[in-house]
Parts: structure tokens; C-alpha cells; sequence
């Protein structure tokens, strides 16, 4: 894997480590900046109101702890995950389908966590 990262450094890629304030993100984060490579900054996509509340200051802590810049990405449209689920939940009333993200149904994942960071980095250049 190291040698994949130093290729697409190679060739202008930037490297930014997407953090959820978990141990998984904190590990890797931790691990790119040991083996030396220079992290662009960090990225936390807000879930909003289902978020735990140490989840923004675990990613600030560890953003100061390695003087990298955190940037915060949401949703264009302001909504949250509880939010998004509610709209959802009008939209698919009488369908019989969940509203709810799930292992296959991973809105979560895509559009709020996914689709936020691509808008950072299409916006960023």
C-alpha cells in the first residue's frame, strides 16, 4: 500500500485522511503521518444531531495534536442524518420501503459522508 500512496504522490496527488473521531480514522491518520507522508489535512463529515459529542473534539484534538487542518464537510443542503431520514420517510410513505440506512441501503455512507467529501475536493481543485 505504501508504495501505491508514494506513486499517487508521484504523479500530484494529495493526501487527506477522512476521520469520523474513531479509532479506525485516528490509526491511519496516525500511521500516514509516521510513515511520513504529508497529509493535505483532515476530513470529518457531520452526521448532525446523531453524532456522538466527543466525535467533532476527538477530530480537533488529533487536528492540533498533528498540525494538520481539519476541514468540516455537511450535506449542501443542511440536512443531517435524523433529517434525512425524515424526508425519506415522507418521500417512501406507502411503499412499504425502509426510510432507515442499513448494511444495504448505506445512505449514511454515501450521501452523507461520501457525497460531502467529493464536494470538498471538486470544490478544493
Amino acid at each position: 500500500m505504501v508504495e501505491l500512496i508514494q506513486q499517487a504522490l508521484q504523479k500530484g496527488a494529495k493526501i487527506y485522511s477522512s476521520i469520523s473521531g474513531g479509532k479506525d480514522g485516528q490509526a491511519m491518520t496516525k500511521s500516514l503521518h509516521n510513515w511520513g507522508f504529508p497529509l493535505e489535512g483532515l476530513i470529518h463529515a457531520d452526521l448532525g444531531r446523531v453524532e456522538h459529542e466527543e466525535s467533532l473534539p476527538m477530530c480537533q484534538r488529533q487536528s492540533e495534536e498533528l498540525n494538520i487542518p481539519l476541514f468540516v464537510v455537511r450535506r449542501a443542503d443542511g440536512l443531517g442524518l435524523l433529517e434525512y431520514w425524515q424526508k425519506r420517510m415522507h418521500a417512501l410513505q406507502g411503499s412499504g420501503k425502509p426510510f432507515w440506512s442499513s448494511s444495504k441501503a448505506r445512505y449514511c455512507t454515501s450521501d452523507l459522508k461520501r457525497g460531502p467529501i467529493n464536494a470538498f475536493f471538486t470544490s478544493t481543485g
